[in-house]
């Protein structure tokens, strides 16, 4: 039999289609053909600022001699971020690639940054700049196939952190797109709910794309918002492209029904929007169908929140003695206890925090029928009503001889 803990059953499909959980820590894994003078390979560390990474030697003069992004990327994060945002990042030797950097079975790689960073990252970023010697062993679905592979990887190392009360999501470099949109692999029809893919970058031919970026933006919103989200302003760059080597085309000059085709693929990239100065992302898909409902990084993030107030609600409560009826099951006084104190925690941390209202509701159930004599647990059931989004705004518009 397994030690006494609180056990966390996400449920997945209901949707059917005062506790702190730091909620927008980041974490940032990076590759270099060398260690920054500040900073070993491998080595966990917190930095709240571009200038905290050049106190390190993570310049753009280090950029440049090692071939690298990393100052670029942590760069582009505080540029979404602001200065002050919790980072921690690792930099690894850049032969490593990202599916063995995402290994669970890795411990001083990303395995590592999670638990040198106490369970505090809630979204992880990774982006490999390769030696210059590199080719993908193959490329699938456009990309190089250790972006498939590594979608595996980061699933796997989620789901086992989730399973130690330090939950995250993941954005995977969707590196050296070969330049045909059509054939894209649909990620909608992948089954990773903890990753996510990014594409595009500011600079033409770059073969990595703009992760910080994206990071950033995350790491600056409330669990539930959408990085699309027009009103939070454009993303900060003068031209974007499809990262990549062959497809030069600025991203505002492809047609339409590609960009559409794309987003409907389940990929994060830059768009314009018409009217508007400036790029914005997409949307937020994570690599699974649309009837999953963790489809979209918000969802996930809202669920991540509530597993950790549940957890931290309920852990002081293992092994204490319960009173229960003449037949076993639990009283209903204890029932009420417990179902009041974790939908107390939860509407205090998804409907009163610093950002307001993060869902829509929460209700909190404890059947008072359970025989606890018998099962010595207590199965309490959450029901968190997330908010929708406005992703396509319908306006019916004629002529009218008449307006009454």
């Amino acid at each position: 039999m397994a030690a006494p803990k609180v056990d966390i059953q996400i449920q997945n499909g209901g949707l059917q289609s005062t506790v702190g959980t730091d909620d927008q820590v980041a974490g940032l894994i990076l590759m270099s053909t060398a260690a920054p003078v500040g900073l070993a390979f491998l080595a966990p560390k917190q930095i709240f600022s571009v200038a905290d990474a050049v106190a390190l030697g993570i310049t753009a003069a280090y950029d440049t001699a090692q071939t690298t992004n990393c100052y670029k990327q942590i760069s582009d994060f505080y540029a979404q971020a602001g200065s002050g945002r919790e980072l921690w990042i690792m930099i690894m030797l850049n032969t490593t690639l990202m599916t063995t950097a995402l290994d669970v079975a890795s411990t001083t790689m990303a395995y590592a940054l999670i638990n040198g960073a106490g369970g505090r990252i809630k979204v992880l970023g990774i982006s490999r700049k390769p030696n210059s010697g590199y080719t993908p062993a193959s490329y699938v679905g456009q990309l190089d196939v250790d972006v498939s592979n590594a979608q595996i990887k980061a699933q796997a190392l989620g789901d086992f952190f989730a399973g130690v009360y330090k939950p995250f999501r993941v954005l995977i470099d969707g590196r050296d797109f070969q330049g045909t949109l059509a054939s894209l692999t649909n990620q909608r029809a992948s089954t990773y709910n903890r990753v996510s893919i990014v594409l595009g970058a500011d600079t033409v031919s770059t073969k990595e794309s703009m992760v910080g970026r994206a990071l950033g933006r995350l790491a600056k919103l409330p669990v539930q918002r959408n990085i699309g989200r027009v009103k939070d302003g454009d993303i900060g760059v003068s031209a974007a492209f499809f990262n990549g080597p062959t497809l030069l085309t600025d991203i505002k000059d492809i047609a339409a029904a590609s960009i559409d085709a794309v987003n409907d693929l389940g990929y994060i990239f830059p768009r314009k929007i018409q009217g508007l100065n400036g790029y914005f992302f997409n949307d937020d898909p994570t690599c699974v169908p649309l009837t999953d409902d963790f489809c979209q990084l918000g969802r996930g993030r809202i669920i991540d929140k509530a597993s950790l107030v549940a957890y931290t609600t309920y852990v002081n409560e293992l092994l204490d003695d319960l009173d229960v009826d003449a037949t076993g099951k639990i009283a209903p006084g204890v029932a009420k206890y417990y179902q009041g104190r974790l939908e107390t925690a939860l509407r205090n941390a998804l409907l009163g925090g610093i950002y307001g209202a993060e869902v829509s509701s929460v209700k909190v159930v404890v059947d008072p029928n359970q025989n606890i004599i018998t099962t010595n647990k207590v199965v309490v059931n959450v029901f968190i009503q997330p908010k929708a989004y406005s992703k396509t705004i319908q306006v019916n518009l004629g002529l009218s001889a008449v307006t009454g």
